[in-house]
């Protein structure tokens, strides 16, 4: 029932999927220009930034008293998506 109930309102999973494919890559992006980084390290970021989470995403959602359900959609949804995604970052 609570994970039909994300679906039916995937505001915080949507938010968490662009933060997670769009953000931070770029974050990595802007972080790596900043500091003038070499490209291995570069490629590395880029690498760490471009793949989904683990499944420590629920343990912290769970010890922070935040949404659980959410917290498991967006970890399958970003293992799902991070076939696609991950290949087309680093491209």
């Amino acid at each position: 029932a609570e994970l039909r109930a994300v679906w039916r309102r995937p505001v915080a999973l949507l938010g968490a999927l662009l933060a997670n494919v769009v953000a931070a890559p770029l974050l990595a992006l802007g972080v790596a220009r900043t500091f003038g980084v070499s490209e291995p390290v570069l490629t590395g970021l880029l690498i760490c930034a471009a793949c989904p989470g683990g499944a420590t995403g629920p343990l912290f959602a769970a010890s922070a008293g935040g949404n659980l359900a959410v917290a498991v959609t967006a970890m399958v949804s970003l293992s799902a998506v991070g076939v696609f995604t991950a290949p087309a970052t680093l491209s």
